[in-house]
């Protein structure tokens, strides 16, 4: 995504000149989208294995107190 923003903004003459931004602003925010969901997939698993950790080693020293 970062290549294709980078190049866009290099050769935005081109971009103008083609009258093409509506494309262009339809690309990055496709590619944004895409980021964003995988971003957010991401942090629910990692916040329900960082759950489950803490309720495993919870219960785990309440076995070992009682």
């Amino acid at each position: 995504m970062n290549n294709h923003v980078e190049e866009s903004f290099s050769n935005i003459r081109t971009v103008k000149a083609f009258s093409n931004e509506i494309n262009e602003v339809q690309k990055f925010e496709e590619g944004n989208n895409a980021a964003y969901k995988i971003g957010v997939k991401r942090a629910i698993w990692q916040g329900l294995f960082g759950f489950i950790g803490q309720v495993t080693g919870t219960i785990a020293i309440v076995t070992v107190v009682w």
